[in-house]
């Protein structure tokens, strides 16, 4: 994936077992946010998780379709997991 503006990492990679998305952490200062990329001839990344609080380490579960993600909101650190799409 190409940097953009402001990007300064990314990180956390996560594969499903049909290989066909990929989640990954995009950090831009201290924020981090998740996106989802669907594999094709131009990945299309779209944003998963964002917001005032960090999202961050993405792993998808054995079927594909849920990824748990560790998210800061509460001044701790959660581990959430989310249906996708």
């Amino acid at each position: 994936m190409p940097f953009t503006a402001g990007v300064t990492g990314l990180r956390n990679f996560s594969w499903p077992p049909h290989g066909t998305r990929l989640a990954y952490t995009v950090q831009t200062g201290s924020l981090r946010d998740i996106r989802i990329a669907t594999m094709g001839e131009k990945p299309v990344p779209q944003l998963f998780l964002n917001g005032a609080a960090s999202g961050y380490g993405p792993k998808f579960s054995a079927d594909g379709r849920w990824p748990a993600y560790i998210f800061d909101e509460s001044g701790g650190t959660e581990v959430y997991l989310r249906q996708y799409p």
